[in-house]
């Protein structure tokens, strides 16, 4: 339970969320999870935003996180995870979007293993429009 064991842990969850593994990707999230998500306007539950994932997946769309600025904390049993990404979608029959986030990732030591907790996902773009007068 160090900053090098969470590191690994966030790691495999870019990892699996590259090769699009659903399976390894989700077993990373506690079962009681918190989840904002910069598409949706309200908490997400992990089985939420396993349908919501799952809905791009199944209408073809290539998925893309890129993190990027990555801090992690650990104090005790617990960590977090922050920085910016690019998220990329590109359905398969045309379109393309493309966000700016920031995002954190709240984690707990489960007895054997790091499982995300909260994960929040902000576009930078919400907190950059008019946020000064000037």
């Amino acid at each position: 339970m160090d900053q090098n064991s969470l590191r690994t842990a966030f790691d495999a969850f870019v990892d699996a969320f590259a090769r699009g593994d659903g399976g390894a990707l989700f077993a990373l999230f506690d079962e009681d999870c918190e989840i904002f998500d910069e598409d949706i306007p309200f908490r997400l539950t992990k089985e939420a935003f396993q349908r919501h994932v799952g809905f791009h997946v199944a209408n073809n769309e290539r998925l893309e996180w890129w993190p990027k600025n990555v801090s992690a904390v650990v104090a005790g049993t617990t960590g977090v995870t922050a920085g910016h990404a690019t998220f990329r979608g590109k359905p398969r029959d045309g379109g393309f979007r493309q966000r700016f986030l920031i995002f954190s990732m709240g984690w707990t030591w489960a007895s054997d293993a790091w499982r995300i907790v909260q994960f929040d996902l902000s576009s930078i773009d919400g907190h950059v429009v008019g946020a000064s007068p000037g």
